[in-house]
């Protein structure tokens, strides 16, 4: 999945086809800045994606809940102890 952003605008592509588009939204709000998604084409048109965004040295973090869900109320781990995969 790729995502490109233009402006306000989001436009999501699979395997050079565009799946989904939207507008977001970008909102610091205490610990963490908020990060949404409003869905206007595909699968989810008319559902909000709500995420939070938190910095980490120069790079972002990024979490989302499921679409049309609550935002995460917080990152399941600390800015220095990540999780681990295989």
């Amino acid at each position: 999945m790729r995502m490109t952003i233009e402006g306000d605008r989001f436009t999501k592509h699979m395997g050079g086809n565009v799946f989904e588009t939207g507008r977001l939204t970008l909102a610091q709000n205490g610990e963490y800045s908020h990060l949404d998604e409003h869905i206007d084409s595909g699968d989810d048109s008319g559902k909000v994606h709500l995420g939070i965004v938190r910095w980490v040295g120069k790079k972002v973090e990024l979490l989302q809940g499921k679409i049309g869900e609550d935002r995460p109320s917080g990152f399941p781990y600390t800015k220095t102890a990540r999780p681990v995969t295989a």
